[in-house]
């Protein structure tokens, strides 16, 4: 998946396994979409092969920087937590909120980075 090719089915079932604390196990269509703010309906069409545009697409795309961001980061158990859970450096705001605009998604991947590279969760 890149920001200029599509979003296929087989990356949002990706996207929902890396969320998950099980490694064989997704977290449910239900909670992507909460996270993402869409209708489930949605991301079950997505994953019968509908296509992500437009805003949908690139916070689909966002979420996968910052689960690639997280990988050496924090533990699997621990990611869907990290981003739900509101964060003090965040102003006490939620990491998941922040994928909706430019430059939040810019803030909390800088401060990721930066948490990355000095620590592990």
């Amino acid at each position: 998946m890149s920001q200029s090719s599509p979003v296929t089915a087989t990356d949002i079932f990706c996207l929902r396994l890396r969320l998950s604390t099980h490694p064989k196990i997704p977290i449910t269509q239900e909670k992507l979409a909460e996270l993402i703010s869409v209708a489930p309906v949605t991301v079950g069409y997505w994953e019968r092969g509908g296509q992500p545009r437009g805003h949908n697409a690139r916070k689909i795309f966002r979420l996968k920087i910052i689960l690639d961001a997280l990988e050496n980061t924090i533990e699997r158990e621990n990611r869907l937590r990290f981003l739900e859970r509101s964060h003090p450096l965040l102003g006490d705001d939620r990491p998941i909120d922040f994928i909706a605009s430019d430059d939040g998604f810019s803030e909390i991947l800088e401060k990721i980075r930066v948490v990355a590279s000095n620590s592990r969760f």
